[in-house]
């Protein structure tokens, strides 16, 4: 008589090797296992032990998770004079390398602070320059890359928030004032979480005060925020209209440029960003509040943009890489709720054709708007430590449970995940080495 198949007790040597395999969450095992102990099916019963035994071997022998990529696809396909070197392949002797045109379809950076992001950046930043690339770099706090001033003399470094003269309603060249108005208006109320009534009121005041300095008629001279903060407290409206509470708003923001930051803030006409477009620069942000920063970046980003559309200059290649530094307040979730969409993002989808690519930095993936992840053709990510940040990293890079946890814990300070489109989106470990000035 053929002896019949009975399963072990509830299943337990599944459950247990399920558990050393890590794999005890997955619905699709549990669903398997759950399977199991319904059917009794000793074929499926063999199948899923040796596939939990071999998870499990492969989870105590912590087997690397990662394939290298080949040679041949590394390097043989990008031309030697257009090369960035960012580091090498882990657990091979291959450089990685990178085609830095490719970065006209944008670069992100994720990691935790002291892993290697600002090691990362300063060799792109030097690679880029060395290449001919005009490198715009913003620094919110660390004050980094001021250093680079040692290998390059020409780098410019500017303070934003002292001595520096910034004409926020002066516009590029070639660009028309009632235009400029309208890009200014939309980046400031929506970096400073502005309504409709705020956007309209703005609108009117800078088109009185440029008609009242003759900025249309190409006077040369430009209204500073001063003159919008005095021009809209001199309005004569009811004290409890939707109107005048937009004022308050309005000028609640305006004060805090006025009162903290008058040397660069109070000028109608500013320095001359034009004398900047073939150099390279840093400008810190140190000083500035949140809302500060995402407006003046946004706001000197689309200068760069409509500066470049104005001069005709379109499908040169890279000639501007944007570096963003700790950037995650520029393209935050909350954006898609509560004004619309972010300034940035339409940059994301333009800026290429011009030559331009971003290139933003951050601790924590899991607060940006997904703009960033689907228009960053390459993506690096240094290790975390959030659960947010680690779940949108899984998703974004499309790793499997072993490579995540690489990601939340065992990578060490210089090694990266990377995941770009010229390799088929397969994931991939760097090392990228300490920078040396």
């Amino acid at each position: 008589m053929k002896k019949r198949f009975s399963k072990p007790a509830s299943s337990n040597p599944l459950i247990e090797l399920a558990k050393r395999a890590k794999m005890d969450k997955d619905p699709a095992i549990q669903q398997m296992i759950f399977n199991v102990g319904m059917t009794n099916n000793p074929h499926v019963y063999k199948a899923l032990l040796n596939r939990l035994k071999m998870k499990a071997l492969i989870e105590e022998l912590d087997v690397f998770p990662f394939q290298p990529i080949q040679e041949e696809d590394m390097i043989s396909t990008i031309p030697v004079q257009n090369r960035l070197e960012l580091g090498r392949v882990m657990n091979t002797n291959m450089p990685f390398c990178y085609d830095i045109f490719e970065l006209t379809k944008h670069c992100a950076i994720f990691g935790q602070t002291g892993l290697g992001k600002t090691t990362l950046i300063m060799h792109l930043m030097t690679q880029a320059i060395d290449n001919g690339v005009s490198v715009i770099a913003f620094d919110r706090i660390k004050k980094d890359f001021r250093y680079l001033t040692k290998k390059y003399k020409k780098l410019l470094v500017f303070s934003l928030a002292s001595a520096f003269q910034l004409g926020v309603l002066q516009p590029p060249p070639g660009v028309s004032p009632k235009e400029w108005m309208v890009t200014f208006v939309q980046i400031f109320c929506k970096t400073h979480s502005l309504l409709d009534n705020s956007e309209a009121l703005l609108l009117e005041a800078i088109d009185k005060l440029y008609r009242k300095f003759g900025t249309y008629n190409n006077s040369g001279v430009y209204p500073s925020l001063r003159h919008v903060s005095e021009h809209l407290k001199d309005l004569t409206l009811k004290g409890y209209s939707r109107t005048a509470q937009a004022r308050d708003s309005v000028l609640s923001r305006l004060k805090i440029y006025l009162q903290i930051h008058p040397e660069t803030f109070s000028s109608g006409t500013g320095f001359p960003l034009r004398e900047l477009m073939d150099k390279s620069v840093v400008f810190e942000l140190g000083g500035l509040t949140e809302h500060q920063c995402r407006f003046v970046i946004n706001l000197l980003l689309y200068w760069v943009f409509l500066y470049r559309i104005a001069q005709g200059k379109k499908d040169i290649g890279l000639s501007h890489l944007i570096i963003i530094d700790e950037g995650k307040y520029l393209a935050p979730k909350e954006f898609n709720t509560s004004i619309g969409f972010t300034p940035i993002s339409y940059l994301y989808d333009q800026f290429r054709a011009l030559g331009g690519g971003l290139c933003l930095a951050t601790q924590s993936p899991g607060y940006l708007d997904n703009t960033v992840f689907v228009n960053s053709s390459l993506k690096v990510c240094y290790g975390l430590g959030h659960g947010e940040d680690i779940s949108t990293i899984q998703k974004v890079f499309q790793l499997t449970d072993q490579q995540t946890e690489y990601v939340g814990g065992k990578l060490q300070k210089g090694q990266a995940i990377v995941k770009c489109s010229r390799f088929n989106g397969q994931p991939f470990v760097i090392e990228v080495p300490p920078f040396e000035i």
